[in-house]
């Protein structure tokens, strides 16, 4: 069960990568140089915190998890609360790093 799940996440982390990397390509192939700008420090912060944010409540996971269906149920639902909050975090700062270096 361990392996499925480990192999399951590292799918995710590919196809959020891919999904990341198709917006940006979109919005930078469109001719509109701020935009390209912007999208790519949003998304780019999106992800990284996102994957982030997915890895970091590991050790409460564990520690609420003593049955095979307590860890599939915490590690899904506390995972994915941790990298939806972590890429709303990562679009805002994304967004802020924009902002400040736009100015110049």
């Amino acid at each position: 069960m361990h392996t499925i799940m480990k192999r399951v996440g590292y799918a995710g982390i590919v196809f959020s990568g891919l999904g990341s990397i198709n917006t940006i390509y979109k919005s930078c192939s469109s001719g509109r140089e701020n935009e390209c700008k912007k999208i790519t420090f949003t998304e780019i912060g999106s992800f990284s915190l996102g994957v982030a944010g997915g890895f970091l409540p590991i050790p409460l996971y564990v520690a609420l998890s003593f049955s095979p269906v307590g860890i599939i149920a915490c590690s899904v639902i506390i995972s994915l609360a941790g990298s939806t909050v972590g890429s709303m975090f990562g679009k805002y700062i994304g967004n802020k790093i924009y902002e400040v270096t736009n100015d110049q």
